[in-house]
């Protein structure tokens, strides 16, 4: 990997996971344009406050006002976090599948922006503990990036 391979097919993407994709814990991400950053939401936005104070304050803002219309009961600011997302807030996370196909489905879900192509981004995650976040402690005061 680390390299681009352009691909028109799924018979194409299907061959390319089966010889460039062996690794056990290979993440994907899927975008419906190639030239989109890997920033999470939050990072993405022209904020004009600190952002970690104004992410504090959203999070505080959607736990207060969510509870009604969840279906679950989050445990912890991950899964507070996860939640927001999934309800449309900007946060610091980004979603990545285990499933290759998962990713090339939000690659082409929809039509091509501006013309540009989808991508499908592949990380070997490999199982060095230190990229994985430790979910005891709170996402809002991490200090990198992590799975």
């Amino acid at each position: 990997m680390g390299e681009t391979h352009v691909i028109d097919s799924l018979l194409e993407y299907v061959k390319f996971l089966e010889s460039e994709c062996q690794e056990a814990d290979i993440l994907f991400r899927g975008q419906r344009r190639e030239d989109h950053v890997l920033l999470p939401r939050i990072a993405r936005l022209r904020l004009k406050k600190h952002v970690l104070g104004t992410e504090r304050e959203m999070l505080h803002d959607f736990k207060r006002q969510a509870i009604p219309y969840l279906q679950i009961s989050p445990e912890n600011d991950w899964e507070w976090l996860a939640a927001a997302q999934h309800h449309g807030m900007a946060t610091r996370l980004l979603d990545w599948t285990w499933n290759p196909l998962a990713a090339l489905w939000f690659s082409v879900a929809g039509p091509a922006r501006d013309g540009t192509n989808g991508v499908v981004w592949a990380f070997a995650a490999g199982d060095d503990e230190k990229v994985y976040a430790d979910v005891q402690e709170s996402p809002l005061e991490q200090s990198q990036t992590y799975i």
